[in-house]
């Protein structure tokens, strides 16, 4: 279930909102949007929803086009779209169509864990076990991008990501290591491992 405040910071006014007095699709909520036309997106462990302050709409699996409801994660694009990280890959929101649809290029139907966007618009992309991969939202483009050790071995459980202001992508795999990606003068970009003799605990 999700709670909304709503008034000014010395009254504030919560709304309860779950399966049974808004429709949630369901009351384990795994992860919250507002969009910039500001709509709440609900990301649940059974289905999304859209809420626009009055009206909850919900969408199951079947309507995304996928065979699991699990939401892991959600991102607004560039142009406005809504990243939908599920168990069964990534889904675009396309508000032009208001319809769900797949990205051209490198498909894959892997958890997705996490995804950022940086300022050239590139959506990062970090899943369980297929690794890195980038979408241009202009192009409807979505390219993997392995990302591998000092040792020659490929990053998965890609978990969290985060991106500086200077385009810098720094990457936490699970119970592994901390890998950072940057750009060069040229705009090519290089890998770092930042500590390879060691583990970390990333959550």
């Amino acid at each position: 279930s999700v709670s909304f405040a709503s008034g000014s910071d010395s009254q504030l006014r919560f709304t309860h909102i779950n399966t049974a007095n808004y429709g949630l699709s369901y009351n384990s909520v795994r992860c919250i949007l507002e969009d910039s036309r500001g709509f709440v997106w609900i990301g649940t462990y059974n289905g999304l929803n859209r809420y626009d302050g009055i009206r909850m709409k919900t969408y199951s699996a079947c309507d995304m086009g996928i065979t699991s409801g699990h939401i892991y994660t959600l991102a607004e694009d560039v142009v406005g779209n809504v990243l939908i990280g599920t168990d069964d890959g990534l889904v675009i929101y396309d508000y032009s169509k208001d319809a769900f649809r797949h990205s051209a290029g490198d498909s894959f139907s892997d958890r997705v864990y996490a995804i950022r966007s940086d300022s050239h618009g590139r959506a990062w992309i970090g899943t369980r076990m297929s690794g890195m991969y980038v979408y241009d939202p202009y192009k409807d483009d979505l390219r993997r991008y392995p990302l591998y050790t000092a040792g020659g071995d490929e990053v998965t459980n890609i978990y969290r990501i985060t991106i500086c202001s200077n385009n810098r992508v720094w990457v936490a795999s699970y119970c592994d290591n901390i890998y950072s990606i940057g750009e060069d003068k040229e705009g090519l970009l290089g890998v770092l491992e930042v500590a390879p003799d060691r583990d970390y605990f990333v959550k």
